[in-house]
């Protein structure tokens, strides 16, 4: 992308893996932590950003019509890990959290993969 990029932090990951496809990744000049903010430097010409689809989608009826997005191609996928020191246990409520997330996570890539051809 050319230009001023307005990333929030998971945005350097997509860049990490563009890059490693051998495409040139400028640094972006700032970075934001919130992607409706991010959103919104977009939108007034300031910056170019990448959000994730079903941001967009949550988002649709209330971007600017300045906006558009385009499908990365080919796809970039987030990679989530959970960790924990060794010899020990989680406690119910965070092995709670780690099952939800596991699930909800499963069940938006299952509905990812029924979106796209």
């Amino acid at each position: 992308m050319a230009g001023a990029h307005a990333h929030f932090r998971r945005g350097r990951h997509a860049g990490q893996a563009r890059q490693a496809r051998g495409w040139r990744v400028d640094p972006p000049p700032y970075e934001v932590e919130n992607v409706e903010t991010a959103l919104e430097i977009a939108a007034r010409g300031h910056a170019d950003t990448i959000a994730a689809r079903g941001v967009v989608h949550r988002l649709a009826g209330r971007l600017p019509h300045r906006l558009h997005s385009t499908p990365l191609r080919p796809r970039l996928h987030d990679h989530f890990v959970i960790v924990h020191r060794r010899h020990t246990t989680l406690s119910r409520a965070t092995r709670t959290l780690v099952d939800l997330a596991t699930t909800r996570l499963r069940q938006a890539a299952a509905r990812g993969r029924q979106a796209d051809p």
